[in-house]
Order: structure tokens, then C-alpha cells, then sequence
């Protein structure tokens, strides 16, 4: 009983706390999963007809030089690239420039850096990282709150439905939002959990490679022709000739390399790389995700879990729906905790 009193205290001052914070970071989530659509609504142009292809690309990358590209596909339906200034910019197939976008210059902008960083860069990087922790704390807290001391029961999951003006409305506003968090405890559960890991990319990453160090493939010989790699198209020509499998993502000119997915990678810009010397333009270095250790490819799976990159509509509607449920107990959290302080001065 004890155990369940500091239980039901953390849970309720740790939603009160973090229940603003939780509401805000839920919409602009929610609707980041849908960035691609949000743009094309947003910006008419970007209503291509088809996707271009990776050599439209290439020409205009090499017209159009920039800071990063990427590569057209299902997130990126056009060419873009993006300059020093954070500025992105979109190309047709044919090369015409169909819209720039500078960095913060819409609201989709603001919402990404607002989920990001909360506007404090570096600072609102460690308070997301913060807050997610509480997050979890406040996740679990609710679950051995609401687990039931004997047997499961059609009560433990119910919502009796009323409205505001009733006097059962605080009824179903605790009910809601157990039975909400409950039914969707695991796919909220891996939203929060990600994106936390995310805030604290680099701890999480060494610690899955000490538990998991297993080597991956060993880096097969490959005969690797010289060839003239100036323009970019010939650069996705060598890297086909090293990994056939591999598709690019994403270009560097900073760098002069290119980031490519394998089949079995989640990451949509993948963590297979190609770099390529800038006086001789031959391939200088490169690296398979499939070498890597386990840790390493597992460490990978955190941000596509995240934004739902895997797992097609079905894994897709999970964590939309783990979205609006955040969205739901935060509201329905603070809305019982006022409606129930009004009825004890009523009381009193």
C-alpha cells in the first residue's frame, strides 16, 4: 500500500510537470510522421507527377552544387538540396527550381526544431533528454499504478462515457486516460523510448556495442576499376560496381561522399558510405553497415523505430496512434486532476 501511494504521487506530479511539455512534443510528432504530405499540401509545386530519377539527380547536382543533397525517393519525392545557410531547396526533374525553403522560414520548419531542440539547440537537446527520462518514469509509474491485485476484468479497461456537465465526467476522464495508456502501452512505450535513446545517441550506441560486440561480415576483395568519378553520376556508377545493393540517400559535397542503404538497413539515409578523393576523384574510402558490429546496426534501428520507417502502414498507424494517445492522457491527465481539486473545495 505504501509502495502504491508514492507511486500514485510520482505518477501524478510527474504528469503535472511534464504534461505541457509531453502535449507540445505529441502534435509536432504526430505530425512530423507526415512530413512528406505536410510539404506537398503546404507547397503545390511539389506535386510531381512521378519521382525522379537518380541521373535527373545527378545532373542537377552537378549544376546545382550545394551543402547536402538527397536522392529522390518516397521521403524525398523531388530533388533537394540544402546550403550553408540551412536554406533547402527543390528541383523538378528537368532541373527547375521549384521552391526554396530557408532554415525556419514555415511553420513545418518550427515544429522540426521545436521537437528537435525545443529553439535551445544543444541545451534543449539535453532537456528533451530530461524529459524523456521522466517520461518513461511517469509511463511506468501509470502502469503499476492502474495493474490490477488480482485478476484482469472487463472493469479495468471500461470507459463510461459522459459529458462535461455531468457529474460523472471526472469518471471518464480517469478512465480514458487509464484505458488509453494501458491498450497502448508498448507502442507508446518504443515512441518515448526512441526518442529518448536518440537525445543520448552516443551513450547508447558504446553501450550496445560493449553488449553486443559480434563482428558483422568480413569486407569482401573486390577488384575496384579506376574510374573517373568527377560528376556524380559517376560516382553512383563506382559505388554500384562496390555494392550493387546498396541504394544512395544522400550526398555530401563537404564531404565528398555519399550515404547509401542495403536491403536490410531501416535507416532511411543509411549508414553505408562512400567517400571519394577531391583532387583524383577516385573512390577513397568506404564502409558496409554490414560490417559493423551488432551493437552498431542495432544502435541504428533507434531513429527509424522512431519515425516509423519500418514496418509499413500497419507499424505506421501504431505510433500515429501512440501520438494521439500521448496527446489524450496529457490532456485528460491535467483536465482530472482540476476537475477533481473543484470538487473538494465544493466539498470543503
Amino acid at each position: 500500500m505504501r509502495t502504491r501511494r508514492v507511486i500514485t504521487i510520482l505518477h501524478k506530479w510527474l504528469g503535472l510537470a511534464l504534461s505541457l511539455w509531453l502535449l507540445l512534443v505529441a502534435i509536432t510528432g504526430t505530425l512530423l510522421l507526415f512530413k512528406t504530405e505536410l510539404l506537398q499540401l503546404t507547397y503545390s509545386s511539389l506535386n510531381l507527377p512521378t519521382i525522379p530519377s537518380q541521373e535527373q539527380a545527378a545532373k542537377v547536382f552537378d549544376q546545382r552544387p550545394a551543402n547536402y543533397g538527397f536522392v529522390p525517393s518516397e521521403y524525398h519525392p523531388w530533388i533537394e538540396t540544402v546550403d550553408d545557410q540551412g536554406t533547402h531547396h527543390y528541383y523538378s526533374a528537368e532541373g527547375d527550381l521549384l521552391l526554396s525553403r530557408s532554415a525556419m522560414g514555415d511553420w513545418i520548419e518550427w515544429m522540426v526544431e521545436f521537437h528537435h531542440h525545443l529553439f535551445l539547440h544543444e541545451l534543449g537537446k539535453e532537456l528533451q533528454g530530461i524529459f524523456g527520462i521522466g517520461c518513461l518514469l511517469l509511463i511506468f509509474s501509470g502502469l503499476i499504478k492502474w495493474w490490477p491485485r488480482k485478476r484482469w476484468s472487463k472493469k479495468d479497461f471500461s470507459v463510461r462515457l459522459s459529458k462535461p456537465s455531468q457529474k460523472q465526467w471526472g469518471q471518464t476522464l480517469w478512465q480514458s486516460h487509464r484505458t488509453v495508456g494501458v491498450i497502448l502501452f508498448v507502442p507508446i512505450l518504443i515512441a518515448v523510448a526512441t526518442g529518448t535513446a536518440m537525445m543520448y545517441s552516443t551513450a547508447v550506441g558504446t553501450a550496445l556495442q560493449t553488449l553486443f560486440p559480434q563482428k558483422g561480415q568480413e569486407r569482401p576483395l573486390i577488384d575496384i576499376p579506376i574510374l573517373s568519378s568527377a560528376s556524380w553520376q559517376e560516382r553512383f556508377a563506382a559505388a554500384e560496381v562496390i555494392m550493387p545493393e546498396a541504394q544512395p540517400k544522400l550526398i555530401s559535397w563537404a564531404s565528398n561522399s555519399m550515404r547509401m542503404t542495403q536491403p536490410e538497413e531501416w535507416h532511411k539515409n543509411g549508414r553505408t558510405r562512400i567517400a571519394f578523393d577531391s583532387a583524383t576523384h577516385e573512390v577513397s574510402e568506404w564502409t558496409n553497415i554490414r560490417e559493423q558490429t551488432l551493437g552498431y546496426r542495432l544502435a541504428q534501428k533507434v531513429y527509424p523505430l522512431h519515425i516509423a520507417n519500418i514496418g509499413g502502414n500497419i507499424y505506421l498507424t501504431l505510433i500515429f496512434l501512440s501520438g494521439l494517445a500521448l496527446i489524450l492522457l496529457s490532456v485528460t491527465g491535467v483536465w482530472f486532476w482540476f476537475w477533481y481539486r473543484q470538487k473538494r473545495k465544493v466539498r470543503n
